[in-house]
């Protein structure tokens, strides 16, 4: 919509109210003045007919050409015309309405005029009066007609007739004295009505501009207070409303800043909906929960942002609760997130509901700690049974014919014997686990400055015989200097069960390498073996507690399934990291990587 200045919607009307009042006076003046003339020049047209009836009746001509001679010489000697421009004009008409005379036109020539309107008023004895435009003489005429009588007869109608242009002309001049005074005081009217425009125009566009600022922002602004009462008391009031709108603002902006605040610091992700399921408001933990972006997220539809079946049916199951309504959500990629959602109704300060406020809390943490920890106590039964069971079995069969037969007693004895160490090992490993992950979490591990080459001699040392039995030949490359931060029993501990395991799972004849070396600011051991390798599926689990590749391999080489997860927490508490590549067939290649201090 264009819209235009109040000058130019002002004018026109100061304009108007100049103009008219002209435009009246004009046209009164034009009605009264021709009214005037017109009533003048009947009157005159009266005087002039009688007069020209009273002396045709006097020296009536014997024939009609006498007649017509006697209208042309009458006219030719009557005085100017009211308006001083044109004769007055006569006609002689007879009874039956055919002309006998007329002083300007032949009367052969002329039509019949019995049906002129003042012919018809003078043939009922008046006179008759009429005004309009003349066929013969092609302008507008003023008629008057009388009954022309012989000895008390009538026996035709006289006709006097007047041309009103001349009337037309002086009415004419006496408008151009009007509208010559009317114009002259117009222009005053409109010089006055153009400084009154520009005179209330000039505050209200300051004010404008005024408000203007207000609305870009600059609201410490002030809007000069004008001399006009009305207009001071407007500018009064937007310098009041610019200066709680800039205190509203303020304090609306800091009550947002410290919401986002609070919103950003949450580890739980709030995500606001309108009624149409539109986003209102979604803080940085659920945009990266939902991997969205948060900003081109506001505003657009949550079928647009998040393309989830269980989430978009959990949201319209809140918008039609009419509480709180908890939920679970399963969001897939790498790797699976597990979220609990909270749906509460959000609603506007007239207490109407607008919306639902969604909470997403991530729990894949809490639930892989609950699946570590089902499949731990399930493992751990398992693993304890076995030998458990063993020992209960031989020892009532060891009370029942240790007697009879003192051979199978002492071959019970020794598998009870072995049961029961596998039991202390298996003891012992999950204590040891458990110390790990104490020590973890409290960074409460001793650790001094110790030469590496020293540890894997050790760890080497205290496998060999095991290696010997199944003639696997240990190879040791280590720089003398290198040193790490590090507690060296655990550390040993750690690099031994890695022996053991490649010992283990090598052909017999074959070569197990420890190998250590500093690289990128961290130090690095690698235990690798030339065995049957592992599948790539396996890799992310083998550092779980009581995983096995081969359950039946497993147990029947031996352990508790516990080695490789102890190397995980040792490494751990040493605030490093542990890793593993296999070849199926091949062999396998686990690495131990610390920081160097």
């Amino acid at each position: 919509m264009t819209h235009k200045r109040l000058f130019s919607k002002l004018f026109p009307w100061f304009l108007f109210v100049a103009l008219a009042p002209l435009a009246i006076v004009v046209a009164v003046t034009w009605k009264v003045v021709e009214d005037f003339h017109m009533e003048q020049t009947r009157a005159e047209l009266v005087e002039r007919v009688d007069l020209f009836r009273l002396g045709l009746e006097a020296s009536l001509p014997p024939d009609r050409a006498a007649m017509d001679a006697y209208c042309k010489q009458v006219s030719a000697k009557s005085p100017a015309s009211p308006g001083g421009a044109t004769d007055t004009r006569f006609t002689v008409i007879g009874i039956d309405g055919v002309v006998w005379g007329d002083s300007v036109e032949d009367p052969a020539r002329m039509d019949n005029h019995a049906d002129r309107p003042e012919v018809r008023e003078a043939k009922k004895g008046g006179t008759g009066a009429s005004l309009r435009f003349s066929d013969t003489l092609r302008q507008p005429q003023m008629y008057v007609a009388v009954p022309l009588r012989k000895d008390g007869a009538e026996i035709g109608v006289v006709r006097a007739a007047f041309t009103v242009d001349s009337i037309h002309g002086v009415v004419w001049q006496v408008i151009v004295r009007i509208l010559v005074m009317g114009v002259l005081t117009g222009l005053v009217s409109v010089v006055i009505g153009l400084f009154a425009a520009r005179l209330l125009a000039a505050p209200l566009e300051e004010m404008a501009d005024g408000a203007r600022r207000f609305a870009e922002g600059d609201l410490k602004a002030r809007v000069a207070i004008p001399d006009s009462l009305e207009l001071a008391n407007f500018a009064e009031a937007l310098n009041r409303m610019a200066a709680l709108l800039d205190q509203r603002i303020q304090t609306e902006t800091r009550q947002r800043r410290e919401r986002e605040a609070v919103l950003a610091s949450m580890n739980e992700g709030v995500l606001a909906l309108d009624l149409e399921q539109k986003v209102i408001g979604i803080n940085v933990a659920a945009a990266r929960l939902l991997a969205v972006d948060a900003e081109k997220a506001r505003g657009r539809s949550l079928l647009e942002v998040v393309r989830n079946p269980e989430l978009e049916r959990f949201v319209t199951a809140a918008l039609a609760a009419e509480v709180a309504l908890d939920g679970d959500l399963v969001l897939q990629g790498e790797g699976d997130v597990y979220v609990q959602l909270r749906g509460a109704p959000l609603k506007g300060h007239d207490e109407k509901r607008i919306g639902i406020v969604v909470v997403l809390n991530d729990v894949t943490r809490l639930r892989r700690l609950e699946r570590v920890r089902r499949e731990f106590v399930s493992n751990a039964s398992h693993e304890l049974r076995t030998p458990i069971t063993a020992i209960r079995g031989f020892a009532e069969t060891l009370v029942e014919s240790a007697a009879d037969d003192p051979v199978s007693a002492r071959r019970f004895a020794g598998i009870i014997e072995t049961q029961a160490r596998r039991l202390e090992m298996l003891v012992e490993d999950m204590l040891t686990l458990s110390r790990l992950e104490y020590m973890s979490e409290r960074e409460a591990l001793p650790r001094e400055r110790q030469a590496v080459a020293g540890v894997l001699r050790s760890a080497v040392s205290a496998c060999e015989a095991r290696a010997g039995a199944r003639k696997i030949r240990l190879a040791v490359s280590c720089p003398e200097g290198l040193e790490a931060e590090m507690a060296g029993s655990l550390m040993e501990q750690a690099v031994i069960n890695l022996l053991d395991n490649a010992i283990k799972y090598s052909e017999e004849g074959g070569e197990v390498s420890v190998m250590a070396e500093a690289a990128g600011g961290r130090v690095t051991i690698c235990v690798q073996d030339h065995g049957c390798g592992i599948e790539k599926t396996h890799w992310p689990r083998l550092f779980e507690r009581f995983y096995r590749v081969d359950n039946a391999r497993s147990r029947k080489l031996g352990g508790t399934g516990l080695g490789l997860a102890i190397v995980k927490h040792i490494v751990l508490a040493h605030g490093g990291e542990v890793g593993v590549t296999s070849t199926p067939g091949a062999g396998s290649a686990f690495t131990i990587n610390l920081p160097c201090s």
